[in-house]
């Protein structure tokens, strides 16, 4: 299997292991700065678009893995980075929150793994 096949399987194994629909993903990845729609990772997922490195750093963050992991890790790790995910996701909610209370402008939140 390439790196680019293990980096979407991966990817999929994360994404529904956070319980996260394709649409939820590509919400964070907007959040993010990325011009994700559902179809974008439908497309990625069908293995009918490739991911660019600094999306595949993104979508690692946001799945509360590291490009490590979403290389060559066995999948039975995956429920630490499950923990992991959510983890990232509370932290960037929180952040969104105190964004939104300062009344200032969200900064996309890339780290959200540890």
């Amino acid at each position: 299997m390439s790196p680019d096949q293990i980096f979407v399987d991966r990817m999929l194994q994360l994404r529904k292991a956070c319980g996260w629909t394709q649409t939820d993903l590509a919400k964070r990845m907007k959040q993010a700065g990325f011009p994700f729609h559902q179809q974008t990772v439908a497309k990625i997922e069908n293995g009918e678009r490739p991911v660019r490195l600094s999306e595949s750093v993104a979508l690692a963050g946001i799945l509360g893995a590291d490009l490590a992991l979403m290389l060559g890790q066995s999948p039975s790790e995956l429920d630490f980075v499950h923990y992991q995910a959510r983890i990232a996701e509370l932290e960037m909610r929180i952040s969104s929150a105190q964004t939104a209370l300062s009344g200032e402008t969200p900064v996309p939140h890339l780290d959200g793994a540890s």
